[in-house]
């Protein structure tokens, strides 16, 4: 990720302070809001040496751009940083599928792959200036165009664990999404790189697609089988396991249900043949009887048939 070209694209005042990345993968997938939780002091960029080279407790960089109290994005570093740490396997489900944001419920997926981080200057306390708000907004949209991430990817440190509270009330993430969801409707154009950046021939833009897909692929292989770098990233073999047993437990219900529906409807299917063939049986009888009740009428009313005696007997007269 060329961190600087997103800022310049975004059109705030960026300064480069770019410094080596975290080892290890950076696919990032979404953006995450932070507060320095420094007192500005009339300062406009008093973290940037510690978000820069990290703390005693944590090596930087600490962030990807830092926003200054004036609106100046100092950008920090491409690659990947100690900004988010873990956080909940169910927010990274569903910042990749662009879905609601549910309550973080665990702290078992690596964040740090996964998250370009914003760090605002600001406490609690002091909120944020109007200048901050501004470049904040025209940051997030440049990366929602660079990334083709819509504005469910964009989510506070809060919303990722339950150990953080950053980046508060002061900057409500909600609002935050609203607005940023206005801005790319206003925009109007696709989420992709700049036109010129597209101006390539056949080959060089087959050569792209082909990267991009490739890049798929491995998400969807990360997500299925898990990852040798983040093993329990949310994606990995433990989550798979507990997906795959929830699918069990799933269709066995289903079956079972199923199965309870489809006995109850061949019992009562039996019990209706057994009410046909009984009426068809007692139908067959009382037509049998009916039949030897008018044969029995019919030989009571013409009387007894003449016999040889009283054959001759009309002759000899």
């Amino acid at each position: 990720m060329d961190a600087l070209a997103i800022a310049e694209r975004a059109g705030v005042e960026a300064q480069d302070h770019r410094v080596g990345p975290r080892p290890g993968v950076f696919t990032p997938i979404g953006v995450m809001w932070h507060y320095t939780s420094t007192t500005p002091g009339g300062r406009n960029l008093p973290t940037l040496a510690t978000v820069k080279h990290g703390r005693s407790d944590l090596v930087g960089p600490l962030s990807h751009y830092l926003i200054g109290r004036l609106g100046t994005v100092a950008v920090i570093t491409n690659g990947r940083a100690n900004h988010a740490g873990p956080g909940s396997t169910t927010v990274l489900a569903a910042v990749r599928a662009e879905g609601p944001l549910p309550a973080p419920t665990n702290n078992d997926a690596a964040g740090n792959r996964w998250f370009v981080g914003v760090e605002l200057e600001g406490t609690p306390d002091s909120g944020f200036t109007d200048a901050q708000r501004t470049s904040g907004l025209a940051l997030g949209l440049a990366l929602s165009e660079t990334l083709g991430i819509g504005p469910r990817a964009h989510l506070g440190h809060s919303e990722w664990t339950n150990r953080k509270r950053d980046p508060g009330r002061h900057w409500p993430m909600g609002d935050f999404r609203t607005r940023l969801s206005r801005r790319l409707r206003q925009a109007g154009a696709p989420r992709t790189p700049p036109e010129e950046d597209l101006d390539m021939d056949k080959d060089e833009l087959i050569k792209v697609l082909r990267s991009e897909l490739e890049r798929d692929r491995v998400l969807d292989l990360n997500a299925e089988f898990g990852t040798l770098d983040d093993p329990d990233d949310g994606y990995g073999e433990r989550a798979t396991r507990q997906r795959v047993n929830g699918s069990i437990q799933f269709l066995t219900q289903t079956i079972a249900a199923e199965g309870e529906r489809t006995r109850a409807a061949i019992e009562e299917l039996g019990a209706s043949l057994e009410r046909l063939t009984n009426a068809a049986l007692a139908a067959a009888t009382a037509a049998r009887e009916a039949a030897e009740a008018a044969t029995t009428a019919a030989q009571a009313t013409s009387g007894p048939e003449p016999t040889a005696d009283d054959a001759a007997a009309v002759e000899g007269a």
